[in-house]
């Protein structure tokens, strides 16, 4: 961690003490705590180890750009929030943030920048639902579906496979996350499914 902020420390001196704000932890009068700090990098929500700028906005929260995008930290929570092409922010080849005057954020990239405002960027907190588009039993599709709300399959006809829709094209990661979770909900290895015991399934 001390590497990393002298790492940034080096590129420019006013991230000295955007890096301080960002890495370390204040205890008592202001003086910071080496003893236990709060170490902060992809297994905690940075969308990269490595970084090419940080910056403070007006409101107090701390921009980190790396090579996967630009993300939003909350001092407060110790919470990231990452922004990237579905919410019009470039993701490659980002380098320098700068802090205009109006409080928009510039954004540095390969032969051009972009400007973001802090202020008018919501965080999409809801994650696109899959949508079951094909269901077979045996290779053929189930005439049932996908109109019931409900199919019901006797213990014979254990050999089936489903297809997801695609949801979210400029979001995929939530689209991902939602259908491994399904899958794990499903206890299955995979979309296509052997030997299923009886049971409920619901997903």
């Amino acid at each position: 961690m001390l590497n990393l902020v002298a790492m940034i420390a080096r590129w420019n001196a006013r991230h000295i003490i955007t890096s301080c704000l960002l890495f370390f932890g204040l205890a008592g009068a202001g003086q910071p705590d080496f003893r236990n700090p709060i170490v902060l990098n992809e297994d905690n929500g940075l969308p990269s180890n490595y970084l090419s700028d940080v910056l403070v906005d007006q409101q107090g929260f701390t921009w980190v750009g790396s090579g996967r995008g630009v993300c939003r930290f909350d001092p407060l929570r110790l919470a990231f929030e990452r922004f990237g092409p579905g919410y019009g922010v470039p993701v490659k080849n980002t380098n320098q943030l700068y802090l205009l005057k109006n409080g928009e954020i510039a954004i540095g990239v390969r032969k051009v920048f972009c400007t973001l405002h802090p202020d008018k960027l919501r965080l999409n907190v809801d994650p696109p639902t899959p949508y079951l588009s094909h269901f077979k039993v045996f290779d053929r599709e189930f005439g049932q579906f996908p109109g019931a709300g409900e199919v019901r399959l006797s213990y014979r006809q254990n050999f089936f496979s489903f297809e997801f829709s695609a949801i979210g094209y400029n979001l995929p990661q939530p689209t991902r996350g939602t259908v491994e979770a399904v899958l794990r909900h499903l206890r299955l290895p995979a979309s296509r499914a052997l030997e299923i015991s009886h049971r409920i399934y619901t997903f």
